[in-house]
């Protein structure tokens, strides 16, 4: 199975939600409190092993899948079956993913694999085609409401901040959780609002400034690129309503409203498309990230005011 969708989507979350499936022998699969369970939830089952990109890695290779294989006909130890979830699947190689196609269409009896990944077009096609593929969608902000307040998923977090959280979290699980664990000290929602002022003093050097601190890290670039379509959306609101708009990236919309003076509505448009467009090629793990936050500065300049 391959799962694809937004940074913090819940992607992982489901691959052991699915792993429990696997692995409960309750006769209501899956029962969430047997010791199965409990030992997936936590990452410490023996027999659903998770895969990431290393630390000091920007790819997965050869060598991780070779583990891998090796790994996958030795028996279960505590389960009836072996679970691999293999994270940032898109980050593999095509070495890798070659090294894997004969086991990911042919793996040994009660042996799953289930890939994660932001989107598919990082993975080749021989791979897609010998897999279910569902992808993972954004919440609204009520949804993402009553999840963290049914059993108390907030951290003790209080309801301002936890709706500003919400807020800035571009409707994903994961975001939520880092924004009540760090507070607005995340450089990336910081960085989008800098963006904005250069782009309305017309100061395109400290426009690319922002975009090369982060150019290295694809995360970091995704991330800022999401805070500064809501920083857009926002003065673009401002500019076109008289009315008193929520908005959802500016706590103060009075701060979106000052930035919306500066800018027309079609610039603001033509802007939104264009950072959305460089962003969807960004999130693609083929795309080289510096190439790209060069290109999409380039772009931004030449958009006519």
């Amino acid at each position: 199975m391959i799962i694809s969708g937004p940074e913090g989507s819940g992607k992982y979350m489901f691959a052991k939600y699915i792993a429990m499936c696997l692995g409960c022998k309750s006769m209501f699969r899956p029962c969430l409190s047997c010791d199965e369970c409990v030992r997936i939830d936590e990452g410490n089952c023996p027999d659903v092993f998770t895969l990431d990109l290393p630390e000091d890695k920007k790819t997965i290779g050869v060598p991780e899948i070779r583990r891998i294989k090796e790994d996958a006909y030795i028996a279960p130890d505590v389960l009836d079956v072996k679970v691999y979830i293999i994270r940032n699947a898109d980050s593999m190689t095509s070495q890798a993913q070659n090294a894997l196609l004969k086991l990911f269409e042919e793996p040994p009896k009660n042996v799953y694999f289930i890939l994660t990944c932001v989107s598919v077009s990082g993975l080749l096609p021989t791979v897609r085609s010998r897999a279910i593929e569902l992808r993972t969608q954004i919440f609204n902000n009520s949804e993402l409401e009553d999840y963290f307040l049914s059993e108390d998923r907030s951290g003790g977090a209080d309801e301002k901040t936890l709706k500003e959280a919400i807020k800035l979290s571009c409707g994903t699980v994961g975001n939520v959780k880092k924004f009540l664990s760090t507070g607005k000290t995340d450089k990336m929602y910081s960085y989008a609002e800098n963006v904005l002022r250069s782009l309305s003093s017309g100061d395109y050097t400290s426009v690319l400034s922002c975009f090369l601190q982060l150019r290295q890290s694809r995360t970091d670039v995704s991330g800022l690129l999401d805070f500064l379509l809501l920083a857009i959306r926002d003065v673009s609101s401002c500019k076109r309503c008289r009315e008193e708009i929520d908005t959802f990236y500016f706590t103060d919309r009075s701060t979106a409203k000052e930035l919306s003076s500066n800018f027309s509505l079609g610039y603001l448009c033509r802007l939104y498309d264009t950072v959305l467009s460089y962003k969807e090629e960004i999130d693609d793990q083929n795309v080289n990230v510096k190439t790209a936050v060069s290109n999409l500065t380039a772009a931004i300049r030449g958009l006519p005011k």
